[in-house]
C-alpha cells in the first residue's frame, strides 16, 4: 500500500513539474523565432517578399526583438523600399542598439538619397598610397614614363631606365614583368592595352611593338627615319579603339597613324596654310573622333581630327611643360605638367589646378583608374603616387553580404559586393584584402572563388511588353532574342517574362536558341490593363543572386501606361534594381517618343536605350554591360558550428581591408535541416 502511495506521489510530482514548465515555454517566443528563421532563409534565396512577411510576424510576435527590425531593413532595402529600410535601422539606433557599421550605412544612404546629381562636390583629391620604385633594399623601376589603367583596377608602368614594363594589381603588387624576350624592350616609353594587345614605344628604337597580354607574340614595326613609317623619338600613344592608334614623335615634331598590325596609314602635325605646325609633341588622347596633343615647346593643346585635320588650339598661362594627357570625365582631360596635374575642359576652354605633388617632382602622366583613384607617375622621384577623392579616403569602403549558400553544409558560399561610399563598385581586390570571422574567431579556411570583374558571364532577363500596340511585334521579339543571345555566346543564363495584365515567366534560364520561338508564342494576352512594375519584379527574380553581371533587356512600343507604377512607385522600381545591382535597357519598337520614366530607369541603373533596329544593334547591350565594373565577389570557407540540424542561426562577419581603407557587413544564416 505504501508503494502504491510512493508511485502515486511521484507520478503527481513529474505532472506538476512538467505542466509548470509547460506553462513557462513562451509560445510566442517559439512562433517569433520559427518565422524568424523563415524570413532569414528566405532573404538569402532572393524571395524578398516572403522575407518580409515572415519577418513582419515574428515582429508582431516580439516587437521588441532588434534582431527582427534590423533584418526586416535588409528585407525592405533588397524588395526597393529603401526609406523603409532606413525607418527600421533609425529605430534601433535611436533606441541605443545596433552598431557603428549599421550607423555609417544609414548616414551614407541618408546623403545618396538627399544629394542629387547637381549638388554633388567636385571631388578633392588627396594622398591615397605610394610606391617607391626605389628603396635602400630594392629597386622595382626607375624612372617611370608612363602607365596605362585596367579594367581589373591595375595599371600597367613604363619603367625607361631598367627596360621594363610592370603590371600592378590594385593593391600595389608586380603581377606580371614585360623584357621584351631575346631582343629587350629598348627604353619603353608608353603603353596602351586594347582588347588583344600592348603596344609599347621604343624610344630609343624608334620602334613600336605590339604583343599579346602575356608578352607573347611580339611584333616590332618601324625604324629610325622621317620618312612614311618612320620614327624618331617615339613618346606617348593613344589607342581609337577601333583598330588604330596614334603615336607622338618628339624628333620628328609630328604624330603617327598606325593601325594594329603594323601598317603605316598617315602623319600630321606639320606646319601648312592653316597650321603653324607642332614644335614638341608630347602627349596625346583620343576621344570621339578627335586627338588632343600637348605641345611642350609652345605651352597649349592642338585639337585635330582622326585625319589629321588641325582644328583648334587651346592656350593657357597655367601650362608650363605638359607633358602626358588623359581621359578623366566625358570632357575633361588630366594634363601632367611639372609637379602637378593640370585639368581641361574642353567644352567651355577652361583650365585649371586640379592636383600638386612634390616641388621636385617630374609627372609624366596621371590617369583615373577604374576605381576612380588618381595613379600619378614620377620620373625624378621614381614612384607611383595614387590620389583619391577626400570624400572616400574618410568613408572607408562598403561592404554588403548579399547572400550566404549553406545547401553544402559545412562548405558555406559568400556572395557579397564591395562599393565606395557613392555606390561606385570597387574592383581589383584579392583574397588576402578579405577576412572571415565567425563569432569574432577569424576562420582560416576562407578562399576567394569568384570574382565577378574578371567574368564575361551575364544573366538577362528578356521583358516583353504585353500592351495591344505590340500584337504584332512576333519578328521582332524573335529578332531581339536571336541578337542577344548570340551575343552571349552561351556565357549566362536567359530568361523571358511578359508583362501582361498578370505577368508570366515564358522560359527560365536558357542559354540557347532551343525552344526559344515555342516561348514567344502569340498566347499572349494583350491588354491596355498591362502591368509593367509587375513585370520588373518577376523579371529581376529569375535573375537574383550569384556573381554575374545582370540586366533587364526591356522591349517596349516606348509608352507606358497609366497603371506602369499602380503597384510599386517608380522610385521603388528604381531601388529594387539598384539595390540588386541590376542594369536596366529599354529596346523600342516604334520611333515615337519614349516614355521619360523608361528613359529614367535606363539612365539612373546605367543602362541604354536604344531602337530594335537601329544601326548599332541589340547587341550593343552584351557589350556595354560586360564593359560595366563589378564588385562582385564570392568567398567560401568550412564552418566551424554547428547548425543544430538548421535550427541554429551562425554568425558570419566579412572585412575588407585595401590600405588605409576598410569596410566591414554582418550577417546569419541556417545550415540544411534534416
Amino acid at each position: 500500500m505504501k508503494k502504491i502511495i510512493t508511485r502515486t506521489k511521484v507520478i503527481f510530482i513529474l505532472l506538476f513539474v512538467s505542466f509548470n514548465l509547460y506553462a513557462q515555454i513562451d509560445l510566442d517566443e517559439v512562433d517569433a523565432n520559427h518565422e524568424f528563421q523563415w524570413g532569414i532563409i528566405s532573404y538569402h534565396r532572393g524571395e524578398y517578399n516572403e522575407s518580409i512577411l515572415s519577418l513582419e510576424k515574428s515582429l508582431s510576435l516580439k516587437p521588441d526583438w532588434e534582431k527582427t527590425k534590423l533584418w526586416l531593413g535588409n528585407a525592405y532595402f533588397r524588395a526597393g523600399f529603401t526609406d523603409t529600410a532606413i525607418d527600421y535601422w533609425t529605430d534601433i539606433l535611436d533606441n541605443g542598439g545596433g552598431s557603428v557599421d549599421l550607423r555609417v550605412k544609414v548616414d551614407n544612404l541618408k546623403y545618396l538619397r538627399t544629394m542629387g546629381p547637381d549638388l554633388k562636390e567636385a571631388p578633392r583629391y588627396v594622398y591615397f598610397h605610394e610606391i617607391p620604385g626605389v628603396t635602400d633594399n630594392y629597386s622595382i623601376f626607375k624612372r617611370p614614363s608612363s602607365c596605362f589603367a585596367t579594367f581589373d583596377g591595375g595599371f600597367y608602368l613604363s619603367s625607361f631606365a631598367t627596360n621594363e614594363i610592370h603590371k600592378f594589381s590594385a593593391n600595389g603588387v608586380v603581377k606580371q614583368t614585360l623584357r621584351g624576350g631575346l631582343s629587350a624592350i629598348n627604353h619603353p616609353f608608353d603603353i596602351v592595352e586594347t582588347l588583344d594587345y600592348l603596344f609599347i614605344s621604343e624610344y630609343s628604337s624608334d620602334r613600336i611593338i605590339r604583343s599579346s597580354k602575356a608578352g607573347t607574340g611580339i611584333i616590332r614595326f618601324g625604324k629610325t627615319g622621317s620618312g612614311s613609317g618612320e620614327l624618331l623619338g617615339p613618346q606617348f600613344i593613344a589607342d581609337d579603339k577601333d583598330s588604330y592608334f596614334y603615336v607622338t614623335e618628339s624628333g620628328n615634331r609630328r604624330v603617327s597613324k598606325f593601325d594594329y598590325d603594323g601598317n603605316f596609314i598617315f602623319s600630321f602635325g606639320k606646319k601648312n596654310n592653316f597650321f603653324e605646325g607642332l614644335k614638341q609633341p608630347t602627349g596625346i588622347a583620343y576621344f570621339k573622333n578627335k586627338v588632343l596633343v600637348a605641345d611642350g615647346r609652345k605651352k597649349e593643346l592642338i585639337l585635330f581630327d582622326d585625319n589629321g585635320n588641325f582644328i583648334k588650339s587651346y592656350k593657357s598661362e597655367l601650362l608650363v611643360t605638359p607633358e602626358g594627357l588623359s581621359i578623366y570625365s566625358e570632357n575633361e582631360y588630366l594634363i601632367a605638367d611639372g609637379n602637378r596635374i593640370v585639368i581641361f575642359n574642353i567644352a567651355n576652354e577652361s583650365f585649371k589646378i586640379f592636383a600638386q605633388l612634390e616641388q621636385n617632382a617630374r609627372l609624366m602622366k596621371a590617369v583615373r583608374d577604374i576605381n576612380g583613384n588618381i595613379i600619378t607617375i614620377d620620373f625624378n622621384g621614381n614612384k607611383v603616387t595614387s590620389l583619391t577623392d577626400f570624400t572616400r579616403m574618410y568613408s572607408g569602403l562598403n561592404l554588403s553580404i548579399d547572400r550566404i549558400l549553406s545547401d553544402d553544409y559545412p562548405k558555406i558560399l559568400v556572395e557579397l559586393t564591395v562599393s565606395t561610399v557613392d555606390g561606385s563598385k570597387y574592383v581589383g581586390l584579392e583574397e588576402n584584402n578579405f577576412l572571415l570571422a565567425e563569432d569574432s574567431y577569424t576562420n582560416n579556411s576562407m578562399s576567394l572563388i569568384s570574382t565577378g570583374n574578371k567574368s564575361d558571364f551575364v544573366d538577362i532577363s528578356y521583358l516583353i511588353e504585353g500592351s495591344d500596340s505590340m500584337k504584332n511585334s512576333g519578328s521582332a521579339k524573335v529578332d531581339a532574342v536571336r541578337d542577344l543571345l548570340d551575343a552571349m555566346e552561351g556565357r549566362g543564363l536567359f530568361s523571358i517574362v511578359t508583362a501582361e495584365e498578370i505577368p508570366v515567366l515564358e522560359l527560365k534560364h536558357s542559354s540557347g536558341l532551343d525552344n526559344i520561338k515555342d516561348s514567344l508564342s502569340e498566347n499572349t494576352n494583350y491588354s491596355k490593363n498591362w502591368s509593367f512594375d509587375l513585370g520588373v519584379r518577376l523579371a529581376v527574380s529569375q535573375i537574383m543572386g550569384g556573381g554575374s553581371r545582370k540586366a533587364i533587356v526591356f522591349l517596349s512600343s516606348g509608352s507606358l501606361n497609366g497603371e506602369a507604377f499602380s503597384n510599386y512607385s517608380l522610385t521603388a522600381t528604381l531601388d529594387y534594381l539598384n539595390n540588386n545591382n541590376i542594369v536596366f535597357y529599354t529596346v523600342y519598337t516604334h520611333q515615337d517618343e519614349l516614355s521619360p520614366e523608361l528613359e529614367f530607369l535606363s539612365k539612373e541603373t546605367g543602362g541604354l536605350t536604344l531602337p530594335l533596329y537601329g544601326s548599332s544593334g541589340v547587341n550593343t547591350i552584351l557589350s556595354h554591360l560586360r564593359s560595366k565594373p563589378s564588385g562582385s565577389y564570392t568567398l567560401e570557407f568550412s564552418t566551424t558550428k554547428d547548425s543544430d540540424f538548421g535550427r541554429r542561426p551562425l554568425p558570419v562577419e566579412v572585412q575588407v581591408s585595401l590600405f588605409d581603407r576598410s569596410g566591414k557587413d554582418r550577417s546569419i544564416y541556417y545550415g540544411p535541416g534534416e
